[in-house]
């Protein structure tokens, strides 16, 4: 990663915050205890990028036996528009760059894909992880291809997100 890659990367970063807590608050509001992580811890140049890890978008506590685990879940900004799952105009969706499910720890529960009117969202329950593949894509913001998961759209549940 040179200086004007690591600059584009950080506007994407500090760009996704806002749909983030977009997604905290969907999920406090319906009694959900959230924790985000600092909005500021990331390498400040692109030499000291391999020594910070994605520490997971936001996180919610508890769970089923466990009232005090930590959950983790991603928040991604789509292109593609969609109210559910007849709109949708793929067959199948894409989840996420392999390389950030697979370094993750802890890995994600799940992830909300937003619409860009953030109006709903297709979350991917990562319960499905084992129906999951590989294809390599070349994404419009990056020089080179890369690797995704994608799973079935009948494995995704689209959320109507009004808060």
């Amino acid at each position: 990663m040179n200086e004007e890659t690591h600059k584009a990367f950080l506007s994407g970063l500090d760009g996704s915050q806002d749909a983030v807590l977009f997604v905290a608050r969907y999920l406090t509001r319906r009694g959900l205890t959230v924790q985000l992580p600092p909005f500021d811890d990331h390498a400040a140049t692109p030499e000291e990028r391999a020594a910070y890890r994605d520490g997971g978008d936001l996180f919610v506590l508890g769970d089923v036996g466990d009232p005090y685990a930590l959950r983790r879940f991603e928040v991604k900004e789509l292109t593609t528009d969609f109210t559910d799952a007849a709109s949708y105009r793929f067959e199948n969706v894409l989840v996420c760059q392999t390389a950030k499910f697979d370094l993750a720890d802890p890995k994600p529960e799940g992830i909300f894909l937003l619409n860009p009117a953030w109006t709903h969202a297709a979350y991917v329950s990562a319960k499905y992880r084992g129906d999951w593949w590989i294809e390599t894509k070349k994404p419009k913001n990056h020089p080179g291809e890369q690797k995704f998961y994608f799973c079935r759209k009948d494995q995704v549940t689209f959320i109507p997100l009004g808060v």
